[in-house]
């Protein structure tokens, strides 16, 4: 087993995470076990692979074009993997290709069970109540909207399109525009274990999002 070079694995991701709100080393521990827990349900095999997709997935959002970080963080894995662990060159590849597609799954140009496994657990962390907490981190340096702001902006839930995903990308969304995200990026979930496990905390978040309409219409 690769347990070895775990621990030399994790100290690579924390010293690598915290520079972008939302997504330090525990946002990237949270998703590494979430993988390796869908691949074990999902009878797979070698599912060190998976978690060590998911401790490495977000290293390269200290680069300046966050749309890139899979790429770039990517490229980082490899070398460090490469030269700290005795993976072969197959699972390097196969781990690296779904670090990067992992932010842009469906222009990925191939299947792979690691990079639906990858995707769906670190979208299960942006659901239920962390799911709400990282959304609220991730703009917590935004100006903070008014009650009839909020209220409005989360009543459009339907219209997020790709406008918003622009607005992402150069960090000028609304608190509002991210919960209404989060709650959409489920749709990406691939598999029956992170379809079955996607359900109660999707229901966390859309209570939360009809309590903040109610009540902050009933404040205006």
């Amino acid at each position: 087993m690769k347990e070895k070079f775990m621990t030399k694995i994790r100290k690579f991701a924390k010293e690598c995470m915290g520079k972008v709100p939302a997504h330090g080393y525990d946002h990237a521990f949270r998703v590494g076990i979430m993988a390796r827990n869908i691949a074990r349900k999902e009878s797979l095999k070698k599912l060190y692979l998976y978690e060590i997709a998911g401790l490495l997935h977000d290293i390269g959002l200290d680069f300046p074009d966050r749309s890139k970080h899979g790429e770039i963080g990517a490229k980082k894995a490899y070398s460090f993997l490469r030269q700290e662990t005795d993976l072969s060159i197959t699972e390097l590849s196969e781990i690296t290709y779904a670090i990067s597609y992992h932010n842009r799954k469906l222009s990925a140009p191939k299947h792979s069970l690691i990079l639906d496994v990858l995707a769906d657990a670190d979208t299960l962390d942006l659901l239920g109540a962390i799911g709400i907490w990282r959304g609220i981190q991730s703009r917590a340096d935004a100006n903070l909207p008014s009650p009839r702001q909020v209220a409005a902006a989360m009543n459009r839930f339907e219209e997020y399109n790709k406008s918003r995903k622009d607005k992402r990308e150069n960090n000028t969304h609304s608190i509002a525009e991210q919960i209404n995200f989060q709650i959409q990026s489920a749709k990406i979930i691939t598999t029956s274990t992170g379809k079955k496990m996607a359900e109660p905390l999707l229901a966390t978040m859309r209570h939360f999002r009809y309590m903040i309409v109610e009540e902050l219409t009933q404040s205006k």
